[in-house]
């Protein structure tokens, strides 16, 4: 799933079969959460989630110009937190009833220093390192999940 068209059918045409291009805009919660409830139906044996999303907008707080970027913002927020959560909750009981499963969660660098003119950008990368550090009910990380009993 990505949001670029061309980018995902180029990918899709190296590794033919393995890759399906699927255009989503992850910033629309009525698209995303559509897509989260389809992916199981398509793709049934599905075990393995990498959320690798991102934008980063730069905005100077200082200065006030942050504001009228707010629209930006939420969207760089909708992509890089919000999704990640949505995915990881909303797959996670499918993906749990498979064999082996795992989600990757990518984030950045600068989660942990973050630079001054991106500061939605690592304040979302570092909720992203956080919330996969989050223990599940299963005592397991989110990004692992335990072996299913044969």
């Amino acid at each position: 799933m990505g949001r670029d068209q061309a980018r995902l059918e180029l990918v899709a045409a190296e590794l033919p079969g393995k890759v399906h291009a699927w255009p989503v805009d992850l910033s629309d919660r009525h698209k995303l959460h559509a897509a989260i409830a389809d992916l199981p139906r398509r793709f049934p044996e599905l075990s393995i989630v990498i959320n690798n999303a991102g934008i980063q907008i730069e905005a100077n707080f200082p200065d006030g110009s942050a504001w009228s970027r707010r629209a930006d913002l939420r969207r760089e927020t909708a992509v890089n937190l919000d999704a990640v959560v949505a995915l990881c909750a909303g797959l996670l009981p499918h993906l749990a009833k498979q064999p082996r499963a795992a989600i990757g969660n990518v984030t950045s660098g600068l989660a942990i220093a973050p630079k001054r003119s991106s500061p939605v950008y690592c304040a979302t990368k570092a909720g992203v390192r956080a919330s996969r550090r989050a223990p599940t009910s299963t005592g397991s990380t989110p990004t692992l999940l335990p072996r299913r009993a044969s």
